[in-house]
């Protein structure tokens, strides 16, 4: 098997770099879009609550 020079295996490396950058990136956006989710599912049930208890309130 003929030895590599270090010019190629650093660049035989940089798509497996460009990669996990990009993964991690995107696994950061997930992260953060899920977090924004539960925001609004939180800010949803609250106003359902209120929603609720005004509806009681006047058919009392």
């Amino acid at each position: 098997m003929p030895v590599r020079s270090r010019r190629w295996q650093t660049e035989q490396d940089r798509p497996a770099g460009v990669a996990r950058t990009k993964f991690t990136a995107t696994r950061y956006e997930y992260a953060a879009a899920q977090n924004q989710a539960k925001a609004i599912a939180s800010l949803l049930r609250g106003g359902h609550e209120q929603l609720t208890d005004l509806i009681h309130r006047r058919r009392r």
